[in-house]
């Protein structure tokens, strides 16, 4: 999804342009950083420890050392946190975007229903509880429950949309309407915004792609893109 978002940003640019050249180059970089964590994952030492249960059943469980399971926590969070953010600003971005209307609103419920229960799952991991059978449930109750809104917002909501799509006719109308009563107020304020600081400049860009409907081709991307088009044939 963050390969489309890219591709598809309001206005063209050399990192859309070269990321739609090599997709699977740049679907690769996730894959390996992904490998990465998993390696680190398997290498990092577990130790054996004793579990006492209520019921007087005891077990035991293997458990990540300390040191690495907090190092490996902080890494996760870091990696998904960028990713998070970098995500949630292209959605905003493109969230008026023809091209990606039902796509940027499916990952950003996804996104909302991830956060709440990663949460969770933390939470869950750092509470100490005696009743390790009951504790044991409810953490893996999270776990199903995260798994299931992934594929139920990736892909149950997808195929709801598909049977409404007459309705997203309608949307876009509306936002296309939107689009022109804000070009209409970016003309009058053109000049205070030419004093402004580059904050604002920066914001202000921002809102213009949020209420972009369609991705500007400038003259340079659309030779370029002729260009690759005929070496191809």
């Amino acid at each position: 999804m963050l390969y489309k978002l890219l591709v598809n940003f309001p206005e063209k640019n050399k990192v859309s342009l070269w990321i739609s050249k090599n997709k699977y180059i740049f679907i690769s970089i996730f894959i390996f950083i992904d490998l990465i964590l998993i390696l680190i994952n398997i290498v990092s030492p577990f130790e054996i420890n004793t579990v006492e249960s209520f019921t007087h059943n005891n077990y035991q469980e293997c458990k990540m050392d300390e040191n690495y399971f907090q190092f490996n926590i902080y890494l996760n969070i870091f990696v998904k946190f960028i990713l998070f953010i970098g995500i949630t600003i292209l959605c905003f971005i493109e969230w008026n975007i023809n091209e990606t209307l039902n796509d940027v609103r499916i990952l950003m419920t996804s996104i909302y229903s991830n956060i709440v229960s990663y949460i969770g799952v933390l939470i869950i991991k750092y509470i100490e509880d005696n009743n390790h059978d009951i504790f044991d449930i409810i953490y893996k109750s999270f776990i199903i429950i995260f798994i299931l809104s992934n594929y139920l917002f990736t892909f149950g909501i997808r195929i709801i949309l598909k049977m409404n799509r007459k309705k997203d006719d309608f949307k876009v109308n509306k936002i296309n309407n939107k689009e022109e009563t804000y070009h209409s107020s970016m003309t009058s304020t053109k000049m205070s915004i030419s004093h402004s600081s580059k904050i604002r400049i920066l914001m202000d860009k921002i809102i213009s792609y949020h209420n972009k409907t369609s991705i500007i081709e400038d003259s340079n991307y659309s030779l370029n893109k002729s260009s690759i088009e005929n070496s191809t044939l």
